[in-house]
Order: C-alpha cells, then structure tokens, then sequence
C-alpha cells in the first residue's frame, strides 16, 4: 500500500462512516452480550458462543454501514468525478470495505473484552479450541461489509442502507430456526453449558465459505471483469456443502475434561461441580451441604449433590445423588446466587432434584408432557417431595382453594419423624416405578 492510499484509508475511516459503526457495534455488542452474562460469565467458551450469538444484531449494523459508505459517491454525486483520478475504481471500493470491516471487526473485539473482565479472573477452565470461533465471527463481519458494500454500489436510494440491514437481520432470523441453514450465518442460536464444543473441520469450513462468500461479493461490488466473483463463490459453495450435509450429533462433541468433577467432601456429604463451574464451588458449598442435611434420616436419603453438567446423563448418577442445575444459580457476574432473577433458589433447585428422580425414572408422561400421565399419583408424590424440599407451606405461585389442602400441606404438618419416614418411602417407589406404592403414599396425604 502506497502513500496515496495509505491516506485515503486514514480519510475514509476518520471521515466515513466508520467511527459512528464502531460505537455502534460496540455499544449492541456490550448490550447485548450482557442481557444474558448469567449464561456465560465464567466460562470462556459459553463467552465465545454467545459473541456469535449477538451477531444476529451486530451483521445487520455492518451491512447498513457498508452499505451507506457504499453508496456515499453516488448521494454526493462525486462517483463520475472519481473515475476521472488516476486511482482505479475498485481500490476506492475496496478501501471503503476494509476501513467498515475494521470498525466492525474492532467493535466485536470491544464487546468481548467487556464480557472477559467478568471471566478471567475467576474461570476455572481454559476451554477448547474457542478461539477459532471468535476468528470466525470477525470473518463473518468481514462477508457482512462486504454485502452491504455490493449492495450499497449496485442499488441506489437513500434508504437502501436501512433496509438492507432489516433484510440482513431478517435472512439470519429465518437461519436460525433451520438445523442445517443456521451453519451458514455466523449467528448462533443460543449457547451451550461449557461441556460441548466445535472441531477445527468446522470452523475452517466456516471460515471458508465466509471469506470465499467476502471475497466474491467484493468482486462483484469493485472489479471491472465481475466474471472473478465467481472463483471465490465456488470456493465458498464447496466449503458450505459439508456444513449443511452434517446434522447437528457431527458437529457439536463433547468436552470430557470441562465435565470433569471437581468436589469437597466433609462430613460425609459430598458436593461435587464440573470444572467449567468449579468456579462457584466456594460459594456453593455451605448452602448445598444444608440441603443435604434436611435428608439426614431419611432412608435413601441424599448424601452426596453433583453439578448436572458434570455427568452424560442424569439417570446414570450414583444412588443418594442429587443432580443439581447449578447454572440456574448464576448471577450477572458469575457470582453464586441466594436467589437468582427468575426466582431460583438454592431450595428450588433441590426441590426439582427431588421431583425429577419420578420424572427420569419413572417416565410418568412416557415422553410426552403434553399427554394425560400415566399414573398421576406419581404426580402428585413428586409434587409433594418438591415442595417439601423447599420447606414452606405456602410457596410462591402456588394456588391452593379455600377449604382445601394440597397433599404437600398435609406432609408439612406432621411431626418430622413422620415426614421424613414418607420421603424414605417415596424415594422407593421412585427407583421401582410401582404405580401401587405411589397410590398408597398419595392415600396417605389425604
């Protein structure tokens, strides 16, 4: 790059439309990023995923921009003039893209810089291959400005730059519900738990087929023989093939060392978290052994609590085991949560632990929550070991009629040796799916 262009780069991005797409990627970017750091912060490659998932908001801004510096000539009806200097058209072109896909690619990286303050200093594992996904996600702004560029030259209007964003914002929302299309936006439709990630042949095919698609949209904005565009487009097409070919099980693999338990034992009553959570296990501790102590006594009873992230499935964790969602306990900032902002507490948690050994072992609605149970005494059984796990008689959101008492209410007001007697009971019957146990423990709060 000359001195000539090397000043025409510096005047595009001082006086274009770059420093108003810097601010306002950035400022979507934190934004969005934010409105969910519960389901990130902490765990570096749940951050990775959830930048690519804001791309749904920050594409969209980078097409409007490219497509408005794009079409900057012909709104000042300079376009003629310029192709009377000695500099080729399409370098013109082609220094409008770069300088709106450095501003986008910088505002990116300024989002997720936000999001690292709230996961380096407390993240206990490093992740997996993360990276190449953010990489990914800057290639993927470099095909946004580029769309709008070509957009931007080749269609005229004011509102052009507007609605090309919308339309952009549109194609991704309508890629997003397909299994197969979403792997050809950059948009991801939500975040994994941090035990999941992608392998490299993923991300190069998607890096492939994002500059490849860049590339020939750039040709077709700027070079004078457009018949090129099609080398990069074929380039693009074979790198996408693979990516729409695959289903969901090929792509995604599982992280066995983020799953990985991390526990303290004292007393007896173990707590155990998977080492992509292992974060909060300080904090967890206390509260969780408190919830194990309310089953000493009763026969079966918890004795030990593992993070659900940290086994495959939840039917295969050792008897005397709660299986707890601890993600549901994460705050904002990756701190442990006394009660988070959709109402979960530490009570709720173990309460629906309790519910679900009839729900994952008993298969009550045989797969189908939407169908008549089975065998609703099973039902009303786990219903009653929920509420009394979280120990109140009048729980929120819980609608009893006047007159009545719920089977719950019932079990609360016996003496305690009593209670726990029907807990030990009912977590028999939870183990041997009999419908005559249930029914008989159900008579029993009546």
């Amino acid at each position: 790059m000359d001195r000539t262009t090397r000043r025409a780069f510096r005047t595009d991005l001082v006086r274009g439309v770059a420093p108003v797409a810097i601010l306002a990627i950035t400022g979507a970017g934190i934004a969005t990023l934010f409105n969910d750091s519960e389901r990130w912060a902490g765990r570096w490659g749940p951050l990775m995923e959830y930048a690519r998932v804001i791309m749904i908001v920050l594409v969209p801004l980078a097409v409007a921009a490219a497509a408005w510096q794009a079409g900057r000539d012909r709104r000042r009806r300079t376009d003629e003039l310029l192709g009377t200097t000695p500099r080729p058209s399409w370098q013109h072109v082609a220094l409008g893209w770069a300088g709106v896909t450095l501003a986008a690619v910088l505002g990116l990286v300024l989002a997720w810089l936000a999001g690292v303050a709230l996961v380096a200093p407390i993240a206990t594992y490093s992740g997996r291959g993360w990276w190449w996904g953010l990489a990914v996600g800057a290639l993927a702004l470099a095909a946004a400005s580029a769309l709008g560029t070509a957009v931007g030259r080749l269609v005229p209007g004011r509102l052009v730059a507007p609605l090309a964003g919308i339309g952009a914002y549109v194609l991704l929302g309508i890629g997003t519900y397909s299994d197969r299309l979403t792997w050809l936006t950059p948009s991801f439709s939500g975040a994994t738990d941090g035990t999941r990630y992608l392998p490299g042949w993923v991300h190069v095919s998607q890096a492939l087929w994002l500059a490849g698609l860049a590339a020939a949209l750039v040709l077709l904005a700027a070079a004078r023989h457009r018949w090129l565009a099609a080398i990069p487009a074929l380039v693009a097409v074979t790198a996408a093939v693979p990516l729409v070919a695959t289903d969901d099980e090929g792509r995604w693999r599982v992280d066995h060392t983020a799953m990985a338990p991390v526990c303290t034992d004292e007393g007896g009553l173990e707590v155990c978290l998977a080492r992509v959570n292992a974060f909060l296990l300080d904090a967890a501790e206390e509260p969780v052994r408190e919830q194990l102590a309310r089953w000493d006594g009763v026969d079966g009873g918890f004795v030990r609590a593992v993070d659900r992230v940290s086994i495959d499935d939840a039917a295969l964790a050792p008897e005397r085991t709660a299986v707890l969602e601890v993600a549901h306990l994460m705050s904002w900032n990756g701190e442990w949560s006394e009660e988070s902002e959709h109402g979960e507490r530490i009570e709720t948690v173990f309460a629906q632990a309790a519910a679900d050994l009839v729900y994952r072992n008993c298969r009550p609605y045989a797969g189908d929550v939407t169908a008549e149970p089975a065998h609703t005494s099973m039902i009303w059984a786990a219903e009653a070991a929920h509420y009394w796990t979280i120990g109140e008689t009048t729980p929120l959101g819980v609608v009893v009629e006047d007159g009545e008492t719920a089977p719950f209410q019932v079990l609360l007001s016996r003496p305690e040796a009593e209670q726990k007697d029907w807990l030990g009971r009912y977590l028999a019957a939870a183990h041997t799916c009999e419908p005559a146990a249930f029914d008989a423990l159900m008579e029993e709060l009546r």
